[in-house]
């Protein structure tokens, strides 16, 4: 989990290194933009938390219908919560003004928050069929699509971002395309191993709808709201302070990226132990 939690972060990482190739003001938009979303990001992996809890009881004893139903709850949810925030970022030349952020940072960021929220649908959803596979004891499989998932973002970047190969050079909003279509290449590739592996405990008509109960989904909601908001409290410090330092200057945003950067990767080993209980217990 150590790892999986370090190769998403590896995503942002590259981003930043690619982008930061184009000049201060790029690397400062990027900067603001992905902390904008990462708030309503982090707020949807908190909400994804119930799937780790629900499933792992339903995997206990051994109840596929409960594990099909909670994995259900869990993908219309966050698939809502995503077409929610998709919508919203769809204003984001008007939302991202609010900051008081410098124009030309503002303006280098609308395309790439608008691409990166609607991206949040195919990550979330990624993430629900995540920790459904690590409730079932199937930790290392999601892994082995975060690493493709990682070097095809890489290209599309290097495609989209500087123009190779007669793309369009798109600049941020390109590294925002790339990181969209990662998370829909990521997430159809994990369904369809886990659907042909019949890896995971479901009833054999689980594929064939997506209909739960509203008891289930209470149940998922009693859960991660609670647990989304947890999480989002402890991230708004760190995107309060980069839009403290986006105050100062675009220089002082790009800045505090790199390190953040770097700082986020040790914060996240952490992070992946503290799932252990959830699971040992």
């Amino acid at each position: 989990m150590i790892i999986g939690f370090m190769a998403a972060m590896g995503l942002l990482l590259t981003d930043g290194l690619m982008i930061g190739r184009l000049g201060v003001d790029p690397l400062a938009a990027y900067t603001f933009g992905s902390m904008v979303v990462s708030v309503f990001m982090v707020a949807g992996y908190g909400l994804c938390a119930a799937q780790h809890v629900r499933g792992a009881d339903a995997y206990a004893r051994r109840d596929a219908e409960a594990a099909a139903g909670t994995l259900r709850a869990g993908i219309l949810i966050c698939s809502a919560y995503g077409a929610v925030c998709g919508l919203l970022f769809l204003s984001s030349g008007t939302l991202l003004n609010w900051f008081g952020q410098e124009p030309l940072v503002v303006e280098l960021a609308v395309g790439y928050t608008i691409w990166v929220g609607w991206a949040i649908i195919p990550n979330l959803v990624f993430q629900n069929f995540k920790n459904a596979c690590e409730a079932q004891e199937h930790p290392w499989v999601p892994l082995f699509f975060y690493l493709p998932g990682l070097l095809l973002n890489v290209l599309l970047n290097w495609l989209l971002i500087y123009g190779n190969w007669g793309f369009p050079q798109l600049g941020v909003t390109g590294a925002g395309i790339a990181t969209f279509l990662s998370k829909v290449v990521m997430l159809f590739s994990l369904v369809c191993y886990i659907k042909h592996r019949n890896l995971l405990l479901l009833p054999v008509d689980a594929w064939t709808t997506l209909r739960t109960s509203m008891a289930r989904v209470k149940a998922f909601l009693n859960i991660g709201i609670p647990t989304g908001l947890q999480t989002l409290f402890e991230h708004l410090m760190f995107v309060v302070v980069a839009i403290w330092m986006g105050w100062l200057g675009a220089n002082e945003l790009a800045a505090h990226q790199i390190a953040f950067s770097f700082g986020q990767l040790l914060v996240y080993d952490s992070f992946g132990f503290s799932f252990c209980p959830e699971y040992s217990g």
